[in-house]
């Protein structure tokens, strides 16, 4: 080898082989990134199934309370017609206890 081709490659050689390490070093990352994607990937997948699954549960959810918004709504139109319907007859009560007490004013003279 003449001096003017160990010029040229000198520096190649030290280069070339201090590229051999991180060589293994980039395969040693590509390796432990493939790790991280494939975890990644099934905790994604497993995300996306406890979405669809939660998904689903609220749909089910929201088809149930619109069943039961109209029954809701009768059931307080029931409720208050039967507080009205009790006020009615607690004022009647009212009347038939004065009515009584006159009445038994009147026996006792």
């Amino acid at each position: 080898m003449s001096a003017e081709a160990a010029k040229k490659e000198g520096p190649l050689r030290p280069l070339h082989h201090a590229n051999h390490c991180p060589l293994a070093e980039e395969l040693i990352r590509q390796k432990q990134l493939r790790t991280e994607v494939i975890t990644l990937e099934d905790m994604l997948a497993q995300v996306r199934k406890e979405y669809e699954m939660l998904r689903i549960e609220f749909e089910q959810q929201l088809a149930a309370n619109e069943q039961t918004g109209p029954i809701n709504r009768e059931m307080r139109h029931l409720i208050t017609s039967l507080q009205n319907h009790n006020l009615q007859l607690k004022g009647e009560i009212g009347r038939y206890k004065r009515k009584y007490r006159e009445v038994a004013v009147d026996l006792s003279k």
